[in-house]
């Protein structure tokens, strides 16, 4: 969205989810979804010109859905895991771990908790050890 004309904002592009941070974007594409192609993806794109956003790097995934992220830490939502990148290097993310068990759809970093939507409920996790996070507990 641009929104130099407060009045008429101007689309630039859609596609959801994306997260950013500084002159970073990251984006989830499935190949099952409206933003997706061939495969499914962590896409890594340097915004710095946000008109021309330009894709620098890529992550293979399952079947990827939300994200956020805390700090240089960033996670990632999949049908079968919740999956964790270390983003220090922040257009180079290195995977980190993941965690098996929920189908994970979207996520919510507020401060040292995270707030995982599954498909079973609600999952919070501390993480105040930013890339190992662990359950608090479940809500169903």
């Amino acid at each position: 969205m641009k929104l130099s004309t407060a009045i008429s904002p101007t689309v630039l592009r859609r596609c959801d989810p994306v997260v950013a941070k500084d002159s970073v974007a990251y984006a989830t594409l499935r190949t099952n979804g409206p933003c997706g192609g061939t495969q499914s993806i962590l896409a890594v794109y340097d915004i710095r010109d946000i008109n021309n956003p330009v894709q620098v790097n890529t992550a293979f995934v399952g079947e990827p859905y939300g994200l956020g992220y805390a700090d240089s830490a960033l996670y990632i939502c999949d049908r079968y895991s919740l999956i964790i990148f270390n983003i220090s290097k922040p257009y180079e993310p290195q995977f980190v771990n993941s965690i098996p068990g929920d189908s994970y759809v979207d996520v919510i970093p507020d401060g040292n908790t995270l707030v995982c939507w599954v498909s079973e409920g609600v999952l919070l996790y501390d993480i105040s050890e930013r890339l190992n996070p662990q359950l608090i507990t479940k809500i169903q």
